[in-house]
């Protein structure tokens, strides 16, 4: 039986409401049980628990503590940002949809239960994640697939990955504040922005917004983080070759 780690954040279904807490399922373990007590359902004050969730709703929650004898798993829904609930749906969603196209494919190519477990396995242990896996080979193709499928199996799985899977973009955004101090000061403003909005290339593009100066944003598009990480390295370093008297900035990384 796999269990979830204390501090993992879960998709959970309400199953049952009561006066002190609530009883759910754990979607992706196996319909494990969770219970959140009424004094987790909300850093405020609640008088009555149906008035923050009701039955069959799917919540994003946070475990607190595991109990394997009683195969049960005590969550907590208070304090659990907007953030980490967008992340946590999305990253589930992708994980369903990811097990559905592979279970299409199998039933297409006549792949045993046993067969599409192991694929689904052996691409979750690979990439972290089939959603990851999915958008890796809808990227990239069949050398994506290697030590998964046979080559014939690998090609028929990359056409139908390309076909459905939309693949994954990293966007990152840092606040600018740039001035430049002496004469030209413009004109060297207008060069330095139009280098950053020059570091674009394959899978990585890169935008400069005006918001009314000395602010601006930098908006990096890539294909993964290390690519977009790698954008604001060289952005920093443009701005580090000027000499501290003609310049003054600050970039802050602005949270979706």
């Amino acid at each position: 039986m796999e269990y979830p780690e204390e501090g993992e954040y879960v998709v959970a279904t309400i199953k049952r409401i009561y006066p002190y807490g609530v009883l759910c399922t754990l979607d992706e373990y196996r319909k494990m049980e969770g219970f959140i007590h009424i004094s987790q359902v909300s850093s405020g004050w609640v008088r009555n628990i149906r008035n923050f969730v009701k039955e069959g709703q799917k919540v994003v929650a946070k475990v607190k503590g595991l109990n394997k004898q009683r195969n049960s798993v005590d969550l907590t829904i208070a304090g659990v940002s907007e953030i980490e609930k967008k992340k946590k749906m999305k990253s589930f969603q992708e994980e369903r949809g990811a097990v559905k196209l592979i279970e299409a494919f199998s039933k297409a190519h006549k792949l045993n239960e046993s067969k599409k477990n192991e694929i689904i396995k052996k691409l979750s242990e690979k990439y972290g994640s089939l959603g990851e896996a999915l958008s890796q080979v809808a990227e990239f193709g069949v050398e994506k697939l290697k030590g998964v499928l046979s080559s014939k199996l690998a090609e028929e799985f990359a056409k139908l990955c390309k076909s459905k899977v939309k693949v994954k973009k990293v966007h990152i955004r840092e606040k600018l504040d740039l001035t430049f101090y002496g004469g030209g000061g413009l004109e060297k403003l207008k060069k330095t922005l139009l280098s950053f909005a020059s570091l674009s290339g394959k899978n990585v593009k890169v935008d400069v917004k005006y918001l009314g100066a000395p602010h601006y944003f930098v908006d990096v598009y890539a294909d993964d983080y290390k690519k977009a990480e790698k954008i604001f390295s060289n952005v920093r370093e443009k701005l580090e070759a000027f000499k501290p008297s003609e310049i003054h900035y600050s970039l802050e990384r602005v949270k979706e």
